[in-house]
Order: C-alpha cells, then structure tokens, then sequence
C-alpha cells in the first residue's frame, strides 16, 4: 500500500551522522572543508550559538507564523512556538536545526553552491543522479518529472514545472525561525535565482516562490534587459541585480525588512571589498 509523501528533517539528521562517522570530522568541520573547496566565504556552521563577528551581520528575523506545526498532533489549538510569534529571532541557538537547516549564509554564496552541485563539483555524478530521482509530492510514487499538476521531490531538492515560471526548474525553499532562502534553477537557460528574506510570515502568506520568482522572471526579460554578458575569449560573466526594485519585490512577499540578490549565467565576477561585510541572510 502506497504511504504517501511527507516532508521531515529526520533524514537530515541521520546524513549528518553519516557524514561525521565517514569523514572522522564533526559536522562543523566537514562543512567548513567543504565550503572552502568551494568557494563559499559568507557561509558558516555552528552546533551551538554562532560567534558575535557572525551574529553581528545577520538581520532581524522576525517569526509571525501562529499555525500548529506539521508535527503537532489535530486537532491543535495553539502553536507550540506561539510565544515565540513577533519576536526577533536574530540571536536564536540554531542546534535545534543541526544538519537539517543550521547553516548561515547569503543569496551569493547559495547561487555558488547550486552552480557548483548541479555542475557536478560537490558529489559525483553517481550520487547527483540518485538525488535528483523523484516522486509525486501528491502519491508519494516514483516519477520521471514534475508536471504542472504534480511537483516532484528528490533527496533534499525540488522539481517543479510552470509555463509561466519558463518550464520545468529545480528549486527548495528552506525556513528556519524568521528566516527563508529559496533557490531556483533553470538548466536550459542556465540560470540561478536566489531570494533571501528575514521574516517568517502567517500561515499561507509566504510567497517567495510564487510571486517573487515569477517578478524576478518578468523584471529580467523586460526590454533592455541584459542577463548575459561574454567577456573577450567567450568566457561567460554572471551579472548581478541588486536593485531597489527586487527589495519592493520581496517585501511584497510578507517581510517587511528584506533584501535579494541574483546570480545570472555564468561564472562569478571578482568579490568587491562591500560584499564581504554586506549582511548574512
């Protein structure tokens, strides 16, 4: 009998623990050595409270989400994180998280990472096969793609497809108390969105996915816009767009204090000496 598909950190946790006992390193370590090879210098783990020189570049966060959680049993009259709704989660002990969520990072750094496990530079290939087999998020069955009725889920990623969002995407949205991050990838147009924001808004008023993405996508293909750009030799450039008008985008989204950034095309160009002290989301 088919059980269906649900959601839960568990496997998260389990990998963890699969990681340190395979590397002979903590969690932290394992993580840290990782983000070096790669290139992530706003990226940082910690099992327990992070460092002040880290908290001090992160926003507010605010959690204003009231509904019971998934896990709660029904019926629910009240959130257990109830006492927690409208205030700053800035300062929280993320240990709660662990592997399943207690990373600190930023939208350049995350569009870094997606490049980098897609392009097949985090696990071998063998393993980014099997992560990106899926099944129906509605039957919980195996299947080849996502549709428009029916997105799919794979180890940790997602699969979705929206004529009005260019097709079919890969994408996850993660939340921690008063903070989301999404990301979405296009193969075919080898693009790489990626939206922070820190608020954690009521029960279906979060709409990272559905309104800033499809604003982002329409923003980048009004006249004028140049997405792509070649330096001499055909080496490809990413542009980024840091504008006033995305941070109206993504306030629209249920945050009141946001920021987003975009990586488009190619490789990354030089880091400016701002970027290293801009804010952690």
């Amino acid at each position: 009998m088919n059980a269906g598909w649900f959601y839960s950190n568990t496997n998260n946790i389990l990998a963890a623990l699969i990681i340190e006992k395979a590397s002979g390193l903590s969690l932290k370590g394992a993580f840290e050595k990782e983000f070096k090879r790669i290139g992530l210098h706003d990226t940082f783990y910690s099992a327990g409270r992070y460092p002040d020189a880290v908290l001090a570049r992160v926003p507010a966060g605010l959690y204003k989400n009231a509904a019971c959680l998934s896990y709660q049993p029904a019926p629910c009259e009240r959130s257990t994180l109830a006492p927690l709704i409208g205030k700053d989660m800035r300062l929280q002990n993320l240990s709660w998280a662990g592997g399943a969520g207690a990373i600190i990072s930023n939208p350049r750094d995350l569009a870094k990472w997606v490049r980098a496990l897609f392009g097949g530079r985090v696990i071998p290939q063998r393993q980014l096969d099997e992560m990106k087999k899926l099944v129906s998020q509605n039957t919980g069955d195996a299947v080849d793609q996502a549709t428009e009725k029916e997105p799919a889920f794979g180890l940790d990623i997602a699969q979705a497809y929206k004529a009005d969002f260019g097709g079919l995407f890969w994408f996850y949205q993660g939340t921690t108390l008063g903070y989301r991050c999404i990301f979405a990838y296009w193969p075919q147009y080898d693009l790489v969105l990626t939206v922070a924001a820190n608020s954690q808004p009521p029960e279906g008023e979060d709409q990272l996915g559905d309104f800033v993405l499809r604003k982002v996508l329409r923003i980048l293909t009004m006249p004028g816009s140049s997405p792509r750009q070649r330096r001499p030799g055909g080496r490809e450039v990413g542009t980024h767009l840091h504008t006033r008008c995305l941070q109206r985008v993504v306030a629209l989204a249920g945050t009141e204090c946001s920021a987003a950034k975009l990586l488009i095309g190619g490789a990354l160009p030089p880091r400016s000496a701002s970027s290293r002290s801009g804010p952690l989301h």
